[in-house]
């Protein structure tokens, strides 16, 4: 999750998000940071080759396609998702599924220290967390 806030606001904000679950640390990173957004969209299929061209324009990929709808995922900065969404509402948008803005630190720095990445096995809720051995390199 990516906020943009004055620092005054700051703290309140990592408060804030520190009493959500399962919350597991929150850092501030710096302004150059690699913020990238997906999004999912569901328009008619009325015209499919420009759906498709459109979809290509921007990097996209067409997840879905029938005689009714054409799903397709768009990823990339928020400015360019909403550019597609604009270019997409000429078929009508049915749905749409936007993740907001993930982010990492630039270069080598951890985005936030003392953290190691997860794994897709473990635990998200807060009970089982406590269990976890942090420091563990098994």
């Amino acid at each position: 999750m990516v906020v943009e806030e004055p620092e005054p606001g700051i703290e309140q904000i990592r408060k804030q998000l520190a009493k959500l679950k399962p919350v597991i640390s929150v850092g501030e990173l710096e302004t150059d940071a690699i913020q990238q957004e997906l999004a999912m969209l569901k328009v008619g299929a009325e015209d499919p080759d420009k759906v498709q061209a459109i979809t290509e324009m921007y990097d996209g990929q067409t997840l879905d396609a029938g005689p009714e709808t054409i799903t397709v995922q768009i990823t990339g900065r928020q400015d360019r998702i909403d550019e597609a969404l604009a270019a997409f509402e000429r078929f009508g948008i049915r749905e749409i599924a936007r993740t907001g803005a993930a982010a990492l630190t630039r270069g080598p720095g951890v985005t936030v220290p003392g953290e190691r990445p997860a794994m897709s096995d473990e635990p998200t809720t807060r009970a089982d967390i406590g269990s976890i051995d942090w420091q563990s390199d098994d």
